[in-house]
């Protein structure tokens, strides 16, 4: 099973990074319900059910997802045909990250704990986290596939990057991380804006809070 992150589908690979294998549990991250659902959009536009077009995603005719779940994304978005990724990406964000959760308990990759989720196979995770922080830090002229690209990308936007590379190189890389969350896809850069959008409301409310007191 050591190469098992590698066969795992982007939004499994994206719920993992949150993944504390000194904690053996899964950290809550307050963007990560974005970013899983950003992964599980741009998994559909990898396999071929969704088009990456301008001004939003659209559904592509013919074979559906054999998930129910990710059939019913499919659903959704056929019935408002108008509906732009910056939408998309914080749309029923909160059961994508339930769904993907549940998966990964019902491929064995994870399990329950208590109210907690452990990882059945931590090397494999561990794995995960080092690949990406090799991508991190290859050389701009090494290639890197377009999936590598959107899980760096929705990674360095969800910052869950910061317990496998250290937040002063994370800064070093900022302009690798931007290029690679560009070339992962329409739906990984708006993920990267509603997080920006999103943590800036967060921080305003929060000085508002601190002044009303």
């Amino acid at each position: 099973m050591t190469d098992m992150d590698l066969q795992l589908p982007l939004y499994a690979k994206t719920l993992l990074l949150a993944y504390d294998t000194e904690q053996r549990k899964l950290i809550r991250k307050p963007h990560l319900s974005i970013a899983v659902r950003a992964a599980i959009l741009a998994e559909l536009v990898e396999t071929g059910h969704l088009t990456d077009t301008p001004t939003g995603p659209t559904v592509t005719h013919g074979s559906r997802p054999p998930d129910a779940f990710l059939a019913g994304i499919l659903d959704d978005l056929t019935g408002s045909p108008q509906r732009s990724w910056r939408a998309c990406v914080r749309r029923h964000r909160s059961a994508a990250l339930k769904w993907a959760r549940d998966d990964l308990f019902a491929r064995g990759i994870l399990d329950h704990h208590g109210s907690a989720a452990t990882a059945v196979h931590e090397a494999a995770i561990r794995h995960l986290h080092g690949h990406l922080a090799t991508v991190l830090r290859a050389s701009p002229q090494q290639r890197v596939d377009r999936e590598d690209s959107a899980l760096l990308g929705l990674a360095g936007a969800a910052r869950l990057l910061h317990r496998h590379v250290s937040l002063r190189e994370t800064r070093l890389h900022r302009e690798r991380i931007r290029a690679l969350t560009d070339h992962g896809g329409t739906v990984v850069v708006e993920a990267r804006k509603a997080i920006r959008r999103r943590r800036a409301a967060m921080v305003s409310s929060a000085i508002a809070g601190s002044h009303g007191g």
